[in-house]
């Protein structure tokens, strides 16, 4: 094939990049939803974990040093061992922390919309829950 060019590289960062940020991101959401079957994840906060996933892997990926004369498999290659060894749990930990935030914002923005008596037989539940868990 060859040596890659520079503007290459770049095509073939932000390719690997998205595609495993957006990998983690779905990978996270999924887990999270099924640790907590009683909530719902709005389409919204699935989309902004995962435009927050890849924005922050992009912003990392300048901390990626790779051979200046490498073919654009080897280039591949290094970019996604990079990002496993170094990247992954990291942004792991940012998605769960966004996750955590977007659904808790969302559940407020509920709460508020609720009458009285609403809020008061979704308190009971929760307590409810709270003790059967013990």
């Amino acid at each position: 094939m060859g040596i890659i060019s520079k503007e290459d590289k770049l095509r073939v960062m932000g390719e690997v990049v998205s595609g495993i940020a957006l990998k983690v991101a779905n990978e996270e959401i999924s887990a999270y939803e099924k640790a907590q079957p009683d909530l719902i994840i709005s389409a919204d906060t699935k989309n902004t974990v995962q435009q927050r996933a890849v924005s922050e892997l992009m912003f990392r990926s300048c901390y990626f040093k790779a051979a200046e004369s490498v073919e654009e498999q080897d280039f591949r290659d290094s970019i996604e061992n990079w990002i496993m060894a170094e990247e992954e749990p990291k942004l792991r930990n940012m998605c769960i922390s966004n996750l955590k935030e977007l659904v808790a914002k969302d559940n407020a923005n509920n709460c508020e919309n609720l009458s009285f008596s609403e809020k008061c037989h979704r308190h009971i539940e929760e307590e409810w829950k709270n003790i059967r868990r013990l």
